[in-house]
C-alpha cells in the first residue's frame, strides 16, 4: 500500500449536476429502430418455437361447420409456414422503416395541421396525428405477424 499526503491526492474533476439531470429528462421520441429489431427477433424466435412445437404438417385454413365447430381444410408443412411469417415480418418492418425514413410522419403531420389551420408542430392535433400513426405502424406493421404466429402455434 502506498501512503500519500492528503494534499497530494488527485482531485477528481467535478461533474456539473446539469449533465446528470439531462439524463433523467424524458426523451421526446421513441427509438423505433430498436422496437423493430425486437419485433423481428420475436418473430424469428416464435418461428423456431413453432417449427419445433408443431413438426410436420399444420392446419393453415379453417372452415366453419353448420354447428359452429371449426374444421381444418388447408395444410402446410411447418418448416415452410413459419419462415414465411418471418419473411412477411421482415418486409412489413422494412416498409415501416421506409415510411419513417422518407418523412411520412412529417408529411401526414403537415396535412393534419393544414386541416386544422394550425401549422404549429407542437399543437395537440399534430401530436395526436403522429401518435395515431405510431400506433398504426406498431400494431399494423410490427405486432400483427407475431400475434398470428402465436395463434397458429396455439391452434395447432
Amino acid at each position: 500500500m502506498h501512503c500519500r499526503d492528503p494534499q497530494e491526492a488527485d482531485i477528481a474533476p467535478e461533474v456539473p449536476l446539469e449533465d446528470f439531470f439531462t439524463l433523467l429528462r424524458r426523451q421526446q421520441s421513441i427509438d423505433w429502430r430498436s422496437v423493430r429489431a425486437v419485433l423481428f427477433w420475436l418473430s424469428a424466435a416464435l418461428a423456431i418455437w413453432g417449427i419445433l412445437a408443431c413438426p410436420g404438417r399444420m392446419a393453415v385454413h379453417w372452415r366453419t361447420l353448420s354447428n359452429g365447430n371449426l374444421q381444418a381444410d388447408g395444410w402446410l408443412p411447418s418448416w415452410v409456414f413459419f419462415p414465411l411469417f418471418v419473411g412477411i415480418e421482415f418486409l412489413s418492418l422494412e416498409l415501416w422503416n421506409n415510411f419513417e425514413q422518407t418523412g411520412y410522419y412529417r408529411h401526414w403531420g403537415e396535412i393534419g395541421a393544414s386541416v386544422t389551420r394550425s401549422m404549429n408542430f407542437c399543437s395537440p392535433t399534430v401530436r395526436l396525428w403522429k401518435f395515431v400513426l405510431d400506433l398504426l405502424f406498431f400494431f399494423g406493421f410490427g405486432f400483427v405477424v407475431p400475434c398470428a404466429e402465436m395463434m397458429a402455434i396455439l391452434i395447432n
